[in-house]
């Protein structure tokens, strides 16, 4: 119930969604087309969103992937009044066949993964090679595994905004018959206020 509160202050739940969603959703569809570049990545090291299977050979996909821990994304440009913060990490990358002794187990290979959202903060969009995802419903194909592919996850501020953690809500899902789709992940996108403070000292 605390977090839950906590969440519905960061994300402004029940507030109408703003009519600039056009525009924030315009401006993170140039990312698609390699109108600038991602930014820099947040992370030293790379971070993976590795996942696999709750049982050998079936059952939901899983992930080892601590979500109670915010992604820092980072400034990346400004754009028709917006800013926008971006970050590359973490990227997905499903578990492989060798990996059957504790759950997550892996995946075969040509098992195909997607991406679907249940729920999305107006300022939040990721962008893949083949898709855009920014509204509840969106979904897209990752790839079938093996895979180590690496979204755009991004933060879009019009001028004045509150500049506080938002939220994506998302399932892993399959085709593959013989596993099912995840439980809810909750991801928290959080804006890295030490490196705006290092480019202010530049």
């Amino acid at each position: 119930m605390v977090t839950g509160k906590i969440r519905s202050i960061f994300s402004g739940r029940g507030v109408r969604r703003p009519s600039w969603r056009i525009a924030v959703t315009l401006v993170a569809l140039l990312t698609l087309v390699g109108c600038w570049d991602d930014g820099p990545i947040p992370f030293e090291e790379p971070l993976e969103l590795l996942f696999g299977s709750s049982e050998l050979g079936s059952g939901p996909l899983v992930t080892r992937f601590d979500f109670g821990v915010p992604v820092p994304v980072v400034f990346n440009t400004e754009i028709g009044g917006f800013t926008i913060y971006s970050a590359t990490e973490p990227g997905f990358v499903p578990l492989g066949s060798r990996d059957v002794f504790s759950a997550p187990y892996g995946l075969p290979d040509g098992t195909t993964i997607g991406m679907r959202i249940t729920e999305i903060d107006p300022e939040v969009q990721i962008v893949f090679s083949n898709g855009l995802l920014s509204q509840p419903g969106d979904e897209v194909v990752i790839g079938d595994s093996p895979f180590d592919i690496h979204p755009t996850w991004q933060l879009s501020f019009p001028p004045g905004a509150d500049i506080q953690p938002r939220f994506v809500t998302f399932i892993l899902t399959t085709t593959a018959p013989e596993y099912e789709d995840s439980e809810e992940f909750t991801m928290t996108l959080m804006v890295d206020e030490s490196d705006d403070e290092m480019m202010d000292e530049e």
